[in-house]
């Protein structure tokens, strides 16, 4: 039976409605964590994310359609228990939060796209060859405001070079494994490959069995998730590159030999796409892994680190973007960032060696190496 919570004051920290047209995103951040639906007009609207990694559970997305919106002003929001906090004391609790929908508090997608750019400007850049065909760079960026901003670029051509997914000691079984992507690349060489540069990939359940939160394949098998309509990042059985999506095109999935799952699609046809506007996932400057595709078959891999001001202060989501485009791609998606971001690449003597610097959001003096599920590995055809 449902316990309804009184609301506290301060359980509603910022309401932000963006136009999209024929649709109105409306962005609600909690004080605390908890699920949530909506009502409109008798017609109930769930929110976007929080269903898989990555879970923003103090951020809740609802899209509505601009005219109904715009006609009715008021809905309900149903706030239910995540987890025991100080508002939620138990499984069942739940708050019923009246909305009234003031126009002129409406924001236009221009104006929040622009609150994502900080104009980076690269002011150094030191580069390396790991092998004909696969170079990376350590970019030394600034904002307008002189914030540093580090990124770290890996370019490969993919006639000559592929990815592999990588998985904790080989597994097809995601259940309760992870293991650093440094892990993971030592165990591939133990079994005699060759690994020229990893990276991390998927968004998972960090606190639960481990699983991925998209599509994942390794070797022409499917380890996880066959169903999910995320863009993925993957290499078919006839060697092609691609970042696309199982939706609307289920048959795909039987062209796949590696896959790796991310979320946004940042660019398409080499203009800004998906880079969540208005959702401080995107707004926010995290430390980021992104994937971008070349009209001539080239891979770019960016990380980019943040949370630590005096070194890096990680990117938006738009900025991400930008950078995939500044590098040559016309195609990109965002994997998993924050302290999960990693780049390996193999050095001159043979070791290899993590260049990034990742950070945890609450241990920014820490240095981070977190276990995750799958990675990106790259070898020779």
């Amino acid at each position: 039976m449902k316990s309804i919570v009184s609301c506290p004051n301060d359980f509603i920290d910022s309401v932000l409605y963006v136009d999209f047209g024929d649709r109105i995103k409306a962005a609600i951040r909690t004080s605390v964590k908890c699920y949530a639906f909506a009502d409109l007009s008798g017609v109930r609207f769930c929110e976007e994310g929080n269903l898989a990694e990555p879970f923003h559970f103090k951020d809740h997305i609802f899209f509505f359609p601009k005219e109904t919106l715009m006609r009715t002003r008021d809905f309900t929001v149903t706030f239910r228990f995540r987890a025991e906090n100080e508002v939620f004391q138990k499984s069942g609790d739940v708050i019923f939060r009246d909305f009234s929908f003031d126009p002129d508090a409406l924001s236009s997608y221009e104006e929040e796209f622009a609150k994502m750019d900080r104009g980076l400007v690269c002011k150094k850049r030191e580069t390396g060859v790991v092998a004909k065909g696969a170079e990376y760079a350590i970019e030394h960026y600034e904002t307008r405001a002189g914030e540093p901003v580090v990124v770290h670029a890996f370019l490969y051509d993919s006639k000559t070079f592929t990815m592999l997914c990588g998985t904790p000691q080989g597994t097809f079984d995601y259940r309760g494994q992870k293991e650093t992507v440094m892990d993971t690349v030592n165990f591939e060489v133990s079994r005699g490959r060759d690994i020229l540069a990893a990276f991390n990939a998927d968004f998972f359940d960090m606190f639960g069995d481990c699983a991925p939160s998209g599509l994942c394949v390794k070797d022409g098998v499917v380890v996880a998730n066959p169903q999910s309509d995320r863009y993925f990042f993957g290499v078919k059985k006839d060697g092609e590159h691609i970042i696309d999506t199982l939706a609307g095109k289920p048959r795909l999935l039987q062209e796949l030999d590696q896959v790796v799952c991310g979320l946004n699609l940042l660019l398409e046809d080499g203009k800004v796409c998906d880079v969540a506007v208005g959702e401080l996932f995107g707004m926010r400057t995290h430390p980021r892994t992104v994937v971008g595709l070349t009209e001539d078959a080239r891979v770019i891999i960016l990380v980019i680190d943040g949370r630590r001001p005096w070194h890096s202060n990680g990117a938006t989501l738009r900025e991400c973007a930008m950078l995939l485009k500044e590098h040559g791609a016309v195609r990109g998606v965002n994997l998993d960032g924050g302290g999960s971001s990693t780049f390996i690449i193999k050095k001159e003597d043979g070791t290899r060696e993590m260049l990034n610097h990742p950070a945890d959001l609450h241990r920014p003096f820490d240095d981070l190496v977190r276990d995750v599920f799958n990675s990106i590995l790259i070898v020779k055809k």
